[in-house]
């Protein structure tokens, strides 16, 4: 081996052990700085709500997060009262909507409607009224959020797409 090749391979060495020296050097920091951050509950998991909890925690993001430039604090606050309420476990009835949901929400019930007047969506397989429209067909039949469809003109729905089959036929 000549004297550049010997050269060529100590600094390749020096350079692979700098990179590894910075890796196992940033996980370290990683690691300890995570550690310096925990978010403990102030409360004993019972009881009332931690206002304090849910602040600190923001401010952990807020003041730690890589991209703080790309937070942004309505978005944070709606997941953070969405998350609640999908903890309800209550699909049929409870759901959060922010302002700009409701909004297209009200825009899209503007109009004329056909069939029986009632947003319906496919739960395990059956339709399902989410909810009857104002003085509609489905509301003076005395339908309500969560009721299941199974029948529809005395013949039995049993799953998804047998609903569209009733309708191609008519």
């Amino acid at each position: 081996m000549n004297n550049q090749t010997i050269r060529w391979f100590f600094w390749a060495l020096v350079v692979v052990f700098l990179m590894s020296l910075s890796f196992t050097a940033g996980v370290i920091v990683d690691r300890r700085v995570s550690q310096m951050m925990p978010i403990p509950a102030t409360g004993d998991g019972e009881g009332e709500f931690d206002e304090e909890l849910v602040e600190r925690a923001y401010q952990v993001i807020d003041s730690n997060y890589v991209r703080r430039g790309e937070l942004e604090a309505q978005r944070l606050t709606y997941a953070a009262i969405n998350g609640m309420v999908e903890s309800l476990g209550d699909t049929g009835h409870s759901r959060f909507m922010s302002p700009e949901m409701v909004a297209a929400h009200s825009q899209s019930l503007q109009g004329e409607f056909e069939g029986i007047g009632a947003l319906v969506e496919q739960r395990d397989g059956y339709p399902v009224i989410v909810a009857p429209f104002d003085d509609s067909p489905a509301m003076r039949a005395g339908l309500k959020a969560g009721d299941i469809i199974l029948e529809v003109n005395n013949r039995q729905i049993r799953r998804t797409g047998e609903l569209d089959e009733f309708h191609r036929r008519r």
